[in-house]
């Protein structure tokens, strides 16, 4: 008796438990089956012909008939999907397995029907209206009794797994859910470097440590515990418009659509950053009354909040002028570590507005350096995730510390990147 290994591959190996259960069975009740060949080639009964060649016993065969080898093999894995208790992943595989080789016996009908005309078939038009179309997922799913989902995923998993996942996926020792999770795990992961090295790249490109780009995969890339101070200014969600002209500081803030957005995006970037500033750093960020007790409620979320600084603008503001008070300060949350000040400040600084107007909500770089110098020491590092114009990194390179920033805008950006140039 002739075994074809292209035939045997067909046929899903059995466990060592399976197996000896087979075996125990056997030589207790002998083969009762037949085993089935064809043109003398065995094509059911592996396992059993195995086994009776090992014990040296008797067996009965039955031959069948077929067309050709393509539909020994469409026969075989019907018979295994009809037959056994399989796993998952297994029967996928035998599906996939029958698809092809319906397809091959698809083209050889479709050859038979046709005229070989030049140097490609003909087929009437006939056969082809009446050729039936290829199964869809769906379908293949319907007859797997799977839903669409997971034959998705039984493609990924089978096209991505290693090898030795299959084979747990075979045993059942996986499910096909796992190993796609898994799948889908490393390649997020693989993203997640992969983005990581094109926002590096994109920083060195300029031979500084700031950033375009969202400030949220940025954080991702610093190292933990490398932060002293952070110092930002948010967008607040208010979506004010500065002035009526098309100028720079008429412009809309990126992010500032409305206020939960602005939100979100605060808590987000707290929470990535919190654990790339070191234990003792200290955290500044700016605020208005409006917007003060939400901000209040997220930052005491991640951190201590220790105080809250007015910043005394020395003007007049805009707005109601003859019923409402001038808003002439701003807020500044001081949260954070307990690194202890030289001298202790007072929560109230006055600090006007003389710098040159690059941005409608910017901060004086005097200001910003008050909060550096009473927060830090010389070559530690300052961090602004929403950079605007970019007075943070100004003030701190000012101070000779080092610094790292983001900034989303790109003409904002663009404006960082000169103003550090030019040191102003």
């Amino acid at each position: 008796m002739e075994i074809l290994q292209e035939l045997e591959s067909l046929i899903p190996p059995l466990s060592n438990e399976e197996f000896k259960q087979l075996e125990r069975n056997i030589l207790q009740e002998g083969i009762r089956e037949p085993l089935i060949t064809w043109n003398g080639i065995l094509i059911d009964g592996h396992n059993r012909y195995r086994i009776a060649q090992e014990h040296d016993m008797n067996y009965e065969t039955l031959e069948k008939e077929f067309e050709n080898l393509n539909d020994v093999k469409i026969w075989m894995v019907n018979n295994q999907l009809g037959r056994r208790n399989l796993q998952d992943f297994v029967k996928g595989e035998l599906h996939d397995e029958l698809d092809k080789l319906n397809k091959i016996k698809g083209v050889e009908i479709y050859k038979e029907k046709s005229v070989f005309k030049g140097n490609q078939y003909s087929a009437p038009l006939s056969i082809i209206d009446n050729e039936p179309k290829h199964n869809t997922q769906k379908i293949v799913a319907e007859k797997l009794g799977w839903s669409t989902g997971k034959k998705a995923m039984f493609d990924i998993v089978k096209t991505k797994a290693p090898e030795q996942v299959k084979e747990k996926l075979r045993t059942g020792e996986v499910s096909i859910n796992q190993a796609y999770k898994e799948i889908k795990k490393e390649e997020n992961e693989q993203l997640k470097t992969q983005k990581a090295i094109e926002i590096i790249e994109k920083v060195y490109e300029n031979n500084t440590n700031i950033y375009n780009g969202d400030c949220i995969e940025y954080i991702k890339t610093i190292k933990e515990k490398s932060i002293d101070c952070l110092i930002t200014d948010p967008p607040y969600g208010v979506d004010i418009q500065f002035g009526a002209y098309d100028n720079q500081l008429s412009r809309k803030i990126e992010n500032d659509g409305n206020i939960e957005d602005a939100l979100v995006l605060l808590d987000e970037m707290l929470i990535n950053v919190k654990s790339k500033l070191k234990e003792d750093a200290h955290i500044y960020i700016f605020c208005n009354w409006k917007i003060y007790p939400q901000f209040n409620q997220i930052i005491s979320k991640h951190f201590q909040i220790k105080n809250l600084i007015i910043w005394d603008k020395l003007f007049m503001g805009m707005g109601d002028l003859k019923g409402n008070y001038s808003s002439s300060y701003e807020m500044i949350v001081f949260a954070g570590g307990n690194r202890e000040f030289l001298t202790r400040p007072k929560n109230i600084i006055q600090c006007r507005f003389s710098d040159e107007r690059f941005h409608n909500t910017q901060k004086p770089v005097e200001l910003i350096k008050q909060l550096i110098e009473n927060s830090t020491n010389v070559n530690e590092t300052i961090f602004d995730p929403f950079l605007g114009s970019g007075s943070t990194v100004v003030a701190a390179k000012e101070m000779k510390r080092n610094f790292i920033g983001c900034e989303i805008d790109e003409q904002n950006y663009k404006i960082t990147l000169k103003r550090l140039e030019d040191g102003k």
